[in-house]
């Protein structure tokens, strides 16, 4: 066992308490306590959070000086400003799965939850109001009496945009460190894509403005990849689509943009997403002819001139988003030019060339299951990294994706899921913290992805086998909480802290009460 990883216990003398597990999930009522167990461990880390953030507000309210505000990656502020978004689209679904459940502890305690969310959303809120942390008697006026979910979902949405402003107007004011940068998760983007879910922000709107021009001139990114590069200024464009769409039907009075201006930027978006796409495709099959490799690989991109594989700085990262840009906007529009012939011609390229790439990951597989580090792995190294950033979590998504479509492979790419799922399982519990990058939450999505696309797929049974695997890996990280807290340089953010692990069990409840999960922050819309 490498000294990278803890031992999974569940595979060797725990193993029938795995079982068990297994076995329980087999009723409808134990899916329920399921549901209930993952929200709780997601709302107690939302109030960690959020006593820290209001710390860092009063102390900066009350003593001069500036308050140092990160992107997605990194950033408190920020990174809870997403989570209660993402808080919002979990209470959303599940109150109305709740809907249908007849037991009254079941649904107290639901209400209870609720009602823990409202206070600890509202306390942000009340605190950015007043500048202070005692403001009024939070279980007198938080008391969630149904389960329709509105009340809360609406505090959530509150505290997100809150949040984002708070944080927009510390990056306005020039306190923030990565305005260089120009990507969803490690700039200053991620904060002006919340604002500008929220309002007609025109700061917000340029500064996603500047991000494309950058990404389609190419001139500042240094690459394609998803961190730093092209696709993470793409998948901050399909957040900003998506999630605009779905808050303009769910609460219209929270938008204050009007339909018709709802409408004309969603046009700019599609142009917007059009033109980003084809420059990532145009460097990845140009930097596959220069890199003079063999011809399996259709679209090639370096980082730091490696030939990354993995998902943060690598082509599975890449061809992620361009798979979600294909599904979100449709090919044809991708491929729209005027000449239609030299339209579907162009469609079949794009296809074929990720296709191709889809397969040449294959072929890459280790019999273990894990993937290189690298496409073409020269020294024959077997690396053993196992996180998302690098090696088979951050590829499962991507497998997965392509796995629940009606194609010729999709046994091929099933069975490569499986395989690197087995990996994970082995080898999954990191010893750098909980977070989503390069610790447990992040692998743990692993399951989550072959669970919604994979066993859910299986037509002679419900197979909730991934799902148990990944409920181990949110007992196993809320258990070492206490251990691994302080090991990343940022304990409470999205990508190395326990945010990720909050967005992380929301998930795991949104697929325990049979709901589709919203996927991995940041790279699923």
């Amino acid at each position: 066992m490498s000294n990278r990883y803890l031992e999974n216990p569940y595979c060797n003398e725990r193993k029938d308490e795995f079982m068990e597990l297994l076995q329980y999930l087999g009723t409808e009522d134990a899916r329920t306590g399921q549901v209930l167990n993952s929200l709780e461990g997601a709302v107690n880390i939302l109030d960690i959070v959020t006593k820290h953030v209001l710390k860092s507000i009063v102390k900066q309210t009350t003593k001069s000086g500036s308050l140092r505000i990160r992107g997605l990656y990194k950033g408190d502020f920020s990174g809870l400003s997403y989570s209660f978004l993402r808080a919002a689209s979990t209470i959303e679904a599940l109150a109305k799965s709740f809907e249908n459940i007849s037991s009254k502890k079941s649904l107290a305690r639901f209400q209870n939850l609720l009602s823990e969310i409202v206070i600890i959303a509202g306390k942000i809120t009340d605190c950015l109001e007043s500048d202070t942390i005692e403001r009024r008697d939070d279980r007198k006026r938080s008391k969630v009496t149904s389960i329709d979910g509105i009340k809360v979902v609406q505090q959530c949405l509150k505290t997100s945009h809150a949040l984002a402003q708070f944080s927009w107007a510390h990056v306005l004011s020039e306190t923030y460190v990565e305005a260089e940068r120009h990507t969803f998760v490690e700039s200053d983007v991620g904060i002006a894509a919340l604002m500008v879910l929220f309002e007609n922000n025109k700061s917000a709107i340029s500064r996603i403005n500047v991000a494309v021009t950058s990404a389609i001139k190419h001139t500042e990114m240094g690459s394609s990849e998803l961190l730093y590069g092209q696709a993470g200024v793409l998948s901050a464009l399909l957040f900003v689509r998506y999630h605009k769409q779905r808050l303009k039907n769910l609460i219209p009075i929270l938008t204050s943009t009007s339909s018709e201006n709802s409408e004309n930027y969603t046009t700019s978006l599609d142009n917007d997403i059009k033109a980003v796409v084809r420059s990532i495709l145009s460097i990845g099959a140009s930097n596959s002819l220069k890199m003079n490799y063999d011809s399996k690989f259709g679209l090639m991109y370096s980082w730091h001139d490696s030939d990354y594989l993995g998902a943060a700085h690598g082509l599975a990262g890449i061809l992620y988003v361009l798979k979600t840009a294909v599904d979100v906007v449709g090919l044809s529009f991708l491929s729209e030019v005027e000449d239609k012939q030299d339209s579907s011609s162009l469609a079949a390229t794009i296809k074929d060339n990720i296709l191709a790439c889809i397969d040449a990951i294959v072929d890459c597989q280790y019999a273990s299951g894990n993937f290189p580090t690298r496409c073409h792995n020269i020294e024959g190294k077997k690396e053993k990294l196992v996180q998302w950033c690098h090696g088979s979590p951050g590829i499962i998504p991507l497998l997965c994706m392509f796995a629940r479509e009606d194609c010729e492979k999709n046994r091929i790419y099933r069975a490569s899921c499986e395989s690197a799922c087995a990996n994970v399982w082995s080898n999954g519990l990191l010893r750098k913290g909980v977070g989503l990058c390069h610790g447990i939450s992040g692998n743990g999505y692993s399951f989550l992805y072959a669970q919604e696309s994979i066993a859910m797929k299986r037509e002679d049974t419900m197979d909730y086998s991934f799902l148990a695997k990944a409920i181990v890996f949110s007992k196993f990280a809320h258990s070492k909480l206490p251990e691994l807290f302080d090991v990343p340089d940022h304990p409470y953010s999205l990508f190395e802290g326990v945010l990720g692990l909050a967005c992380f069990d929301f998930d795991v409840s949104l697929l325990a009460s049979g709901c589709k999960m919203v996927g991995f922050p940041a790279f699923s819309v």
